[in-house]
């Protein structure tokens, strides 16, 4: 009984990474559509603390064969009403050129995207909703900004496996109206 109790618990396990890395995998593949990505120099490997001279991103732009250029920029937020700090990335665009899967969204993904890029919400991973037992659909979520308290309706939930903790993505306009 007990060979075949282990027996179980090494396939379990088996299957449970061979499924775990299939996920990740199809996240980076989905998530990752640059051909270059650029980030200041940085003394760690997992969080960018620079920022790049906005000139840069203008410059590669006019390189011959881009088609798009994203930018996003990472801080960390308060959430007051749920008692701590997230990763608050400000993004210019989706990274993931269309790719990225959603568990749960208000809109279909192009009339989300432009929602996003115009301020009219956010989009949070599943990670955050799972951490902090919010409902699906989501209620808006309230950020501290340099501006004060505000509230941000919940355009999407998406799959991201970049922070434990949850992360909130925001336009940069949005970023830069009520942060910078």
């Amino acid at each position: 009984a007990a060979l075949m109790t282990a027996v179980s618990v090494i396939v379990g396990v088996s299957i449970m990474i061979g499924s775990f890395r299939g996920t990740v995998t199809q996240w980076l593949s989905q998530t990752l559509q640059a051909d270059i990505f650029v980030s200041p120099p940085t003394l760690t490997a997992s969080r960018v603390t620079g920022t790049l001279d906005p000139e840069a991103a203008a410059r590669i732009a006019a390189w011959d064969g881009i088609d798009q250029i994203v930018t996003a920029r990472q801080v960390d937020v308060l959430a007051p009403e749920l008692g701590r700090q997230l990763k608050l990335v400000a993004s210019s665009g989706d990274v993931s050129n269309g790719q990225r899967q959603y568990a749960w969204q208000k809109l279909p993904t192009a009339e989300m995207w432009q929602a996003f890029l115009n301020g009219e919400g956010i989009i949070v991973s599943e990670t955050l909703l799972l951490q902090n037992d919010l409902a699906t659909p989501p209620p808006p979520l309230v950020l501290e900004t340099a501006s004060g308290q505000q509230t941000f309706p919940i355009l999407g939930v998406s799959y991201d496996y970049s922070s434990d903790q949850g992360t909130v993505l925001i336009a940069s306009t949005v970023y830069q109206e009520l942060w910078d």
